[in-house]
């Protein structure tokens, strides 16, 4: 598998512009699993080999993703 590498900031702008979104956000699992259509076990391994987005600690329990990575990613596939 190919290695995740993050959108550089002007890479993100340009991509959240895209999809209409302002500003980037967490997106947390229910709605990570809607963008990727990947199950959580799936999403999980990929991350372990770093071929997919890092997730970003919420607190002391929560995680969730960047919506940029989750976009970027996406395009990626696409390539």
């Amino acid at each position: 598998m190919k290695k995740f590498i993050e959108p550089t900031p002007e890479e993100r702008r340009q991509l959240l512009n895209e999809y209409g979104v302002p500003y980037d956000r967490i997106v947390r699992e229910k709605e990570r699993r809607e963008i990727t259509s990947l199950c959580r076990s799936s999403a999980w391994e990929m991350e372990q080999n770093e071929a997919y987005p890092q997730r970003r600690k919420i607190g002391k329990a929560g995680a969730g993703w960047l919506l940029s990575d989750l976009l970027f990613w996406l395009r990626t596939l696409e390539r």
